[in-house]
């Protein structure tokens, strides 16, 4: 009798710690899983903060920038405070970028060797652009020319989807553009107004990319806006 209740009593410890690891496995999966979906949440909603606020920046540009009573030139960075910071918002004339949908052939070439993308991938790339297809952000461009995409997001600082031209207008270029253009060709230094000619086109006016720069730095990159004018409609073409 006392045998038998104690095998009894054995077999119910054993039940009990057997729940308890079932349970303990449960919760270090639910926890595991709970935590995972926190992490996700989390990235989302610092991903959705940041979508929010390149709108503000975006709707802010057009405010002070499209043309209207109280305009301010483009030309000029408006600096402004939030939160104990000090930002600027600077426009660039996507005519000062090179067009991938419309560039000239050697001109996407040299871009692209400046940048060390194979020219296998910018041949992908060519044979695509030659159907009806056209790019709808340069981010696109990896998944057409088939390179990772950090490769495709060094085109980012140099290239548009919004001018619309074959060429560039060199004296609003960013930074080191052109530069990079001619050494990929082999014309040396050559700079500003003896940049080639058959690669020279007129600046956009109206349609800019919005760069938000921190503290005399570059931050990031914002947008695309259209400025209106000619009847144009004042609007955000693209968010980043």
């Amino acid at each position: 009798m006392v045998a038998s209740r104690h095998r009894k009593q054995g077999f119910a410890l054993i039940v009990v710690l057997s729940t308890l690891s079932i349970v303990a496995l449960l919760f270090a999966i639910t926890s595991s899983r709970f935590l995972t979906k926190l992490t996700t949440s989390e990235a989302e909603l610092e991903l959705g903060s940041r979508q929010q606020e390149n709108r503000v920046m975006a709707e802010l540009a057009l405010d002070v920038f499209s043309e209207g009573v109280g305009q301010v030139d483009p030309r000029e960075p408006l600096v402004f405070q939030q939160g104990g910071r000090e930002l600027a918002l600077v426009m660039q004339d996507v005519g000062g970028l090179v067009d991938l949908n419309t560039a000239a052939p050697d001109l996407l070439d040299a871009l692209c060797a400046s940048l060390s993308i194979p020219s296998d991938a910018v041949e992908r790339f060519r044979k695509w652009r030659r159907t009806p297809y056209r790019l709808h952000s340069v981010a696109d461009f990896a998944r057409v020319a088939e390179i990772p995409y950090e490769d495709g997001l060094r085109l980012k600082e140099y290239a548009t989807v919004h001018s619309g031209r074959f060429g560039v207008a060199p004296d609003l270029a960013p930074g080191d553009l052109v530069e990079r253009l001619v050494g990929s060709v082999s014309l040396g230094g050559v700079q500003g107004s003896e940049f080639p000619v058959s690669w020279q086109t007129p600046a956009s006016g109206t349609t800019f990319r919005v760069d938000l720069w921190e503290g005399g730095r570059f931050e990031r990159s914002i947008g695309v806006v259209h400025l209106g004018g000619s009847g144009a409609e004042v609007r955000i073409l693209e968010l980043y």
